[in-house]
């Protein structure tokens, strides 16, 4: 689950932890060094070496949520170029607060009353890598 340095997403879908093998790859949220911004910061980078397509991800949010679509089943309906939607043939990142923040204080609440202002960005930046 150590994303601090690069690696490809794929390379823990197999290990023997009970969370991936129940979840069958990552339904995970990962935890911000730093928590909440209140500008956009770099979180996350997903780099294709052969494609040479890259994602930036900036957010305000103190946590983001990495689904590696173990549940996809849509074979009948392919991707671009027919590649078959099964699982773990994509994956999303979520930005979120902290898991079950409700519960303790010292994490930034997710809770919102009718004077609230729900202020969060996220930012996905596109290119190419030469």
């Amino acid at each position: 689950f150590d994303f601090s340095k690069p690696r490809a997403i794929g390379d823990g879908m197999d290990l023997s932890h009970p969370h991936v093998k129940v979840m069958n790859g990552y339904d995970t949220n990962f935890c911000f060094v730093g928590g909440a911004q209140k500008t956009p910061v770099l979180r996350a980078v997903a780099h294709d070496p052969e494609s040479g397509r890259e994602m930036q991800l900036y957010t305000t949010q103190p946590c983001a949520q990495l689904y590696t679509a173990n549940g996809m089943n849509k074979a009948q309906y392919p991707f671009k170029g027919g590649v078959a939607q099964v699982p773990r043939t994509a994956f999303c990142i979520e930005t979120q607060s902290m898991p079950d923040s409700v519960h303790f204080s010292h994490f930034t609440s997710p809770v919102l009353t009718p004077d609230d202002c729900y202020d969060h960005t996220a930012e996905f930046r596109f290119s190419v890598r030469k």
